[in-house]
């Protein structure tokens, strides 16, 4: 990290380069991000000073440009539909105009007609210097530029328009503090169930000239440093004291979220009788608990460094960032750098350890003097945990003797090498640009569906077990921990049919990741005292859920088939405290047989260095020498259509609609058309009932292959939507996805329309070919569902008919359909 010294002039970060910030003629600021995650799509926002969300909402009842047409009724027929804050947000003293997921595909002519909406809006203001255009996506900046530039012809320019960037070197004589707390809050609320301690910071306004250099960006690495390790104080005081912590929770927003102020907050969910408990043991923690160590800061800050390397080669960026980070400098001046640039100047500018420290100190101590707010800790003396290193791994089972290879092979369809190694094991390893890093996934054949004396429902705990074991003789907390200093992350996942341990880590640290999943598979036992504390926080989490997605989908698939048995989700009264009698022998069994799983890695290591490496550790792993058939399950999915209504905590319809369907890539392909119709129709049916739609679809393999979709409908924010657009009552709402859904079953999708979604079929697929995760998930899949939907993946695009997809629609909305009807308590009486 930098030193701020008197008289030193303030670094400022660079602009991230995939951004593009003109001034037109007219003085209207435009940010272009050309964005390819996503291909096909892009994000337009407006951005506007001074001028409020009402207002611009106004506006999109009516504009002089389009009198023959209200603008959000051509925001309708473009498929242009708004979010759960409508179309228009406040933000600051301005507001920002949002029109998501922009279909390239779907000609220049909605484009074209959406930009003049836009222009149309800043012109009936007058204002154009206090406007911004923010347009990132799969667009041609250039392009974009050019056509920006014409249109901006028909905005007047204004006497005040200034095109010059603003400027953020500045000396740092006067500079303050990272944060300058101008108080703290604690407050206590809750459920009935649970209840939320937390204490907030205000770090106060950092004055305009300094926004834009590298001083947020240093308090936001500051906090996360600082919050590894009260993170690990807290929950070690809090477990000392048998206090349940359902969730902990500990964010920050700066100007790089649209604040003002820097914002600090420390939220901790218990149980309502240890609420006033917990919030002594938090205060002692946070204003008795003393300095921040050596040690201490030496593993947040390999954690940190290892958490900003991992956002900095991200393959993934979504439009919506780059539009939140160019509306916050265009309103607050903030910086336009990226992941990547923050990254590489905190790793350009190290300061010795003993230096940052004391800055580190610093700055807990400006943001934590003076916010006790009268309250009494405890003590001064709290328990502290042992801290972790990489003599702990020393423990680790090492395998004495190489393991070689007995054969390998080139894949074709993933272009992935394969080696089976002697002891039976096989390893896929894709080599592909991954900037250093390596991304891994141990797949194993049986998941829930095998577990002996299973009752209903608890397979989907599964996934929490592993987690809650001891590991040579390392906490789970502590084992978790001394993977993240190392840079490795480690998720479990325990579904119906597979179980999965997966993640990520930097190339050089692949030696430790094998070593520890040796040592998870090998020399584990289950913490009584973590599974104790796991069954509270879990039934607090769970009942203070209710009315929530996931407890609605818990209900929904469980009425959808019959029973709770295999349901993936999780319920309080599933949840049974011997459990781990039944889990560790599950655990035992699948790990007794990795030669019966497949290792899939994905990175930019050579071939050759992998495989040496790997002959260290595969002969470790236990194999059985045979090949396991799966458990078979039998299940009865409802048919024909029911309809439910509860009460809850939120309005919405939730719609499940599956049918019987082999998976084969033609028909993979055709559902994926359908589904991309069904949304539209349904999100088109309620857009004027003042709801959006989110969906998303399921091609299930195990036990049978069924094709699900899944469609929720929500109130968005009154306050951001056109003054035609109502609230109508649910029950009028759910009419309309009716019709909508049936009369697309009737009528089909035209050659149009049809070419339209295989377009964006194709961009979708297209965007996934360089990411690593997709290839890991891909391969894993491959294994686990013995399906290979890759290969020649555009050739069955292209194969889709209207007729196939007609056939998919009909089954859908002819099939088992369930309606969930929630009445909460911003139900509407209609209009």
């Amino acid at each position: 990290m930098p030193v701020l010294s008197d008289g030193q002039e303030l670094p400022v970060l660079p602009d991230d380069p995939g951004i593009s910030r003109i001034v037109l003629p007219d003085g209207i600021t435009c940010y272009l991000a050309e964005n390819e995650s996503v291909k096909g799509k892009a994000d337009f926002a407006l951005v506007r000073r001074g001028f409020g969300a009402d207002e611009s909402v106004r506006q999109l009842d009516s504009l002089p440009r389009l009198r023959s047409v209200a603008p959000a009724s051509f925001l309708r027929s473009g498929y242009i539909f708004y979010g759960r804050r409508g179309y228009a947000v406040p933000e600051g003293d301005g507001s920002v105009v949002r029109f998501d997921n922009v279909r390239l595909r779907a000609g220049e002519a909605v484009t074209d007609s959406l930009l003049l909406v836009i222009f149309d809006m800043i012109d009936g203001r007058g204002k154009p210097e206090d406007e911004a255009i923010v347009i990132s996506g799969d667009i041609d900046r250039d392009a974009m530029h050019a056509k920006l530039r014409l249109l901006s012809l028909m905005i007047p320019a204004s006497d005040s328009v200034s095109s010059s960037d603003p400027v953020h070197s500045c000396d740092s004589s006067s500079v303050p503090s990272p944060s300058v707390p101008s108080g703290g809050l604690c407050v206590r609320s809750g459920t009935g169930v649970s209840a939320l301690v937390n204490i907030d910071f205000n770090a106060g306004e950092i004055p305009e000239r300094y926004r834009g250099t590298a001083l947020p960006a240093v308090s936001a690495r500051m906090w996360e440093e600082l919050k590894f390790v009260l993170e690990d104080r807290i929950r070690t005081a809090m477990e000392s004291a048998s206090v349940p912590v359902a969730d902990l929770r500990m964010s920050y927003r700066g100007f790089p979220d649209g604040e003002r102020h820097e914002n600090y907050c420390i939220s901790v969910m218990t149980s309502p009788e240890d609420s006033s408990l917990a919030r002594c043991i938090l205060d002692s923690v946070l204003f008795l608990s003393g300095k921040v160590t050596m040690e201490e800061y030496r593993q947040a800050k390999s954690a940190v460094d290892m958490a900003g390397r991992r956002r900095a080669v991200k393959t993934f960026v979504p439009d919506s960032g780059y539009v939140k980070r160019c509306a916050a400098s265009f309103l607050y001046g903030s910086s336009l750098v990226s992941d990547s640039g923050k990254y590489s100047f905190f790793e350009k500018r190290l300061l010795p350890d003993s230096l940052a420290l004391g800055f580190l100190n610093d700055f807990a101590s400006g943001l934590l003097s003076g916010t006790a707010c009268g309250r009494r800790p405890l003590s001064d003396s709290l328990p502290r945990r042992g801290l972790v290193n990489l003599a702990d791994t020393l423990l680790f089972p090492v395998p004495s003797e190489r393991c070689g290879v007995r054969m390998s092979r080139q894949d074709q369809s993933s272009g992935s090498r394969v080696w089976t190694f002697a002891n039976g094991i096989k390893v896929v390893y894709k080599q592909m640009p991954t900037d250093g890093m390596m991304y891994y996934s141990y797949v194993l054949k049986d998941g829930y569906s095998s577990m002996k004396d299973m009752r209903d429902g608890e397979g989907a705990f599964l996934s929490d077990m592993l987690p809650l074991c001891s590991v040579c003789g390392l906490s789970g907390r502590e084992f978790r921990t001394l993977l993240a200093v190392n840079g490795i992350t480690m998720q479990t996942a325990v579904s119906l049919n597979s179980s999965r341990i997966s993640g990520s880590m930097p190339s050089g640290r692949l030696s430790l990741l094998m070593k520890s999943l040796l040592a998870l598979t090998k020399s584990r036992s289950l913490d009584r005292h973590a599974w104790q504390m796991y069954m509270e926080e879990e039934r607090i989490r769970l009942q203070a859920r209710y009315g929530c997605s996931r407890e609605k989908m818990f209900a929904i698939d469980s009425l959808m088939n019959g029973e709770d048995r295999y349901s993936p989700f999780k319920s309080a009264e599933n949840l049974h405290e011997d459990l781990p009698e039944r889990a560790m022998p599950f655990f035992d069994n699948i790990f007794s047989k990795s030669d019966d799983g497949l290792f899939v890695l994905v990175g930019d290591m050579y071939e050759s260095d992998v495989r040496k490496l790997l002959q260290q550790y595969m002969g470790g792993f236990r194999t059985i020498g045979r090949r396991s058939l799966r458990s078979a399950v039998s299940c009865q999915t409802a048919t024909g259509e029911s309809t439910y209504f509860v009460k809850g905590k939120t309005s919405g319809i939730d719609i499940t609609m599956t049918c019987g369907l082999v998976l084969n890539p033609e028909n993979f392909m055709a559902s994926q058309v359908a589904a991309m119709a069904l949304e539209d129709a349904l999100a088109d049916a309620v857009y004027g009932s003042g709801m959006y739609v989110t969906a998303r679809n399921r091609f299930a393999v195990y036990p049978e292959e069924r094709f699900s979709v899944f469609v929720s409908a929500a109130y968005a924010s009154e306050k951001g939507l056109p003054a035609d657009v109502g609230r109508d009552k649910l029950v009028m709402a759910l009419m309309r996805m009716r019709l909508a859904a049936s009369g697309l079953s009737d009528s089909g999708l035209d050659e149009e329309r049809l070419a339209l979604y295989k377009a964006m079929l194709s961009d979708r697929w297209a965007s996934l070919q360089d990411r690593p995760e997709y290839w890991l998930s891909v391969i894993s899949g491959r294994y686990a569902g013995r399906k290979d939907l890759q290969t020649r993946y555009q050739e069955n695009i292209d194969a889709v008919d209207a007729e196939t997809v007609s056939g998919i629609l009909s089954a859908l909305v002819g099939g088992g359909r369930l309606e969930y009807v929630t009445k909460g308590k911003n139900a509407t009486k209609g209009k």
